[in-house]
């Protein structure tokens, strides 16, 4: 099994800020307190695309960004997937409000924003990087997958890769079909090298079997956790946050899980 290093960490939750102040909560050092909102600012766009971006692809910004500076990185070279169940769903609201009036006029910004790589668009605009990209979904387990896409790029060179994975609850009525219970954004900065700023390695393997979702100390995360497919990651960051050696299974659709052998980085 190849060994992938994680070297930065960015997280955006109501209750979980940042990786810093998320590890505190995981570790219960701090009460989790859900009024607690991260500030989701950039300093990646110009102007331009700044007043085109909306929530979503902001929240993928801010993530993306924390866990590069994180690990003292430089974005420009570094290979990115984005992962996210449903991607902008108040962009596909507005173009469903739009089709049903009787001028169906969508807003090219709107439609524009629609694409499932949008968020991968302006981080590669902001960041200048021509690297390699992906975009996917895989429903409620779409950061197993994002992952997994993850370490295949790893596999095929030694470029780093930035693994975003995030979802926000789309608005009425299409919450009735796809009832998310809050936004949620994770990244992590991989290789296959380690670094002084290695946060810990992993080994994975896919299991032909189901697995249930490891527990989390804290009761809102349980929800949280089942609530939101980014927040899937949450057993793994948990894991992160505590620095021991142990093992992590994620639930990966209906009949495999994909185990990760997590260990701390040395000091």
């Amino acid at each position: 099994m190849t060994t992938v290093y994680i070297h930065g960490i960015g997280i955006a939750a109501a209750g979980l800020p940042n990786w810093n102040h998320a590890r505190e909560v995981l570790t219960q050092r701090v009460p989790y307190d859900a009024a607690l909102k991260p500030a989701l600012k950039t300093e990646l766009l110009p102007p331009t695309e700044r007043r085109r971006s909306t929530e979503i692809i902001n929240l993928a910004l801010h993530i993306g960004e924390q866990a590069i500076v994180s690990a003292g990185a430089t974005a420009e070279h570094v290979k990115t997937v984005f992962a996210s169940s449903g991607g902008d769903s108040m962009i596909l609201h507005k173009i469903c409000e739009a089709l049903a009036t009787p001028e169906r006029f969508v807003s090219p910004t709107q439609f524009h924003n629609s694409v499932h790589n949008a968020a991968a668009g302006y981080w590669h605009i902001g960041t200048h990087s021509r690297a390699g990209s992906t975009a996917l979904s895989s429903y409620d387990d779409s950061f197993a997958s994002g992952l997994l896409e993850a370490m295949a790029w790893l596999e095929a060179d030694d470029t780093p890769v930035l693994l975003a994975a995030y979802d926000v609850p789309a608005p009425p009525p299409l919450l009735a079909a796809r009832p998310l219970v809050a936004s949620f954004g994770v990244a992590l900065l991989l290789s296959r090298d380690a670094s002084r700023n290695c946060v810990a390695s992993f080994e994975a393997r896919l299991l032909d079997q189901t697995s249930p979702a490891p527990a989390l100390p804290i009761a809102e995360l349980n929800a949280l956790r089942a609530g939101n497919p980014a927040a899937r990651s949450l057993p793994l960051l948990h894991a992160l946050a505590l620095g021991q050696s142990t093992r992590v299974t994620l639930p990966y659709f209906e009949s495999a899980a994909l185990e990760l052998t997590v260990r701390p980085c040395p000091n």
